[in-house]
């Protein structure tokens, strides 16, 4: 058993240490590939947003059919056109 600050550590903290950072290492590790994944997409041309144009962050620089007609809407709205 460790010493700590003057106290012993039992190990039902050790476990729940040990669970803790492994949690936190998991949600690390799927975040990390949600975000490798949506990059993956991207560079593929491959749509990330379900279809979904108006508040994707790629919008932009996307050449995918559906995003340049969302631009052309979009870009008419801003206009004063419809």
């Amino acid at each position: 058993m460790n010493r700590r600050s003057g106290q012993v550590q039992s190990r039902r903290q050790l476990l729940t240490v040990t669970l803790r950072y492994a949690a936190l290492g998991l949600l690390g590790t799927a975040g990390a590939s949600v975000i490798a994944r949506r990059r993956r997409l991207v560079r593929e041309g491959k749509c990330i947003n379900d279809g979904v144009c108006r508040g994707c962050y790629v919008l932009g620089t996307c050449g995918l059919p559906q995003a340049l007609s969302a631009k052309e809407v979009l870009t008419g709205l801003d206009d004063g056109r419809k």
